[in-house]
């Protein structure tokens, strides 16, 4: 099995892309600048642009499933989730892959979601500390649930490092506002996906267990 990462010099891609490897995966490394990646026969390291339709098409050939780990934290136009599919799904379709896995934050709506209060605490958040990236990530969902492919978006708590890595579940119920997960369990999480399809055509949420 062949998957291609896009974002994956990032803190999820990057331990994303060791987790493909150690399961024996070979992986695309789409990279925007140098990469300080894992030297392995397995890996190979693809440099472009994802606004870049051209490199994103070469990115993506040969594979049996994508993981975007992209995050418009830190990029000017806040709009890498948006405009990253704009470029993936056409190339997935030309090439014949059908299965992606996408992240995003936890607060972004996607289709068939059931609104709760706990919903509106959560997206208020958002909408007052970072619209930009809530809207990127809601936009980002539109587009896949608009295509033909089998994808999967994780939404993803707060992140940090501490507590057990493996104690995660996925599930269509939102978290607690202030919930944490581990990175590590992210990125498990989206390597997991890449494997079957779970969660078809949804985006679950990632919570500890």
């Amino acid at each position: 099995m062949q998957i291609t990462v896009f974002g994956a010099t990032g803190k999820v891609g990057r331990i994303v892309v060791d987790e493909a490897l150690k399961r024996g995966y070979k992986v695309v490394a789409f990279v925007h600048s140098s990469a300080d990646l894992p030297k392995d026969k397995k890996l190979r390291i693809v440099n472009g642009d994802v606004y870049n339709p051209e490199a994103v098409i070469e990115a993506i050939k040969g594979s049996d499933a994508v993981i975007s780990a992209l995050g418009s934290w830190g990029t000017p136009n806040k709009d890498i989730l948006k405009s990253g599919m704009q470029n993936i799904i056409p190339a997935m379709q030309q090439n014949n892959v059908k299965r992606i896995i996408s992240l995003t934050g936890h607060g972004a709506n996607a289709p068939g979601d059931k609104f709760e209060l706990l919903h509106f605490v959560s997206r208020l958040m958002l909408v007052i500390a970072a619209p930009r990236i809530l809207h990127d990530g809601e936009d980002h969902i539109l587009q896949l649930a608009a295509s033909k492919l089998d994808w999967t978006v994780v939404r993803s708590s707060l992140m940090e490092e501490h507590g057990n890595p493996n104690r995660f579940t996925l599930t269509l119920k939102r978290p607690l506002p202030l919930a944490m997960i581990h990175r590590k369990a992210v990125a498990t999480s989206l390597v997991n996906l890449a494997e079957n399809t779970d969660f078809n055509k949804q985006a679950p949420f990632i919570l500890r267990k």
